[in-house]
């Protein structure tokens, strides 16, 4: 899976590349966590354009680092949701948690 993380400021943006399936899901978490471990990280946007499947790993992962921008009184955005992962996102009841742009 090809992934970008850019940082600015307070703000961390992730490009996801590919399918988000177990192994791949494990690996985003392992690189947004190590990059949002800085505390000044508040918030997260997650750009998922190019992903046309989320697993339930990736979804976990997205509620985890949900939770860490809300402590951090901070925001989590999913953008660019396709129709197929805002199928997955709407099924699972995420879209009462997550915010979609």
């Amino acid at each position: 899976m090809k992934k970008m993380i850019n940082i600015e400021g307070d703000s961390l943006t992730a490009n996801v590349e590919s399918a988000l399936t177990a192994v791949a899901a494990a690996d985003l978490e392992g690189k947004l966590r190590v990059a949002a471990d800085d505390e000044k990280i508040k918030n997260m946007y997650i750009d998922l354009k190019n992903v046309q499947y989320v697993s339930s790993a990736g979804l976990r992962v997205f509620l985890s680092m949900h939770r860490l921008m809300k402590e951090r009184d901070g925001r989590f955005v999913l953008k660019n949701v396709n129709e197929e992962v805002s199928g997955i996102i709407r099924l699972t009841g995420f879209e009462k948690i997550f915010e979609v742009e």
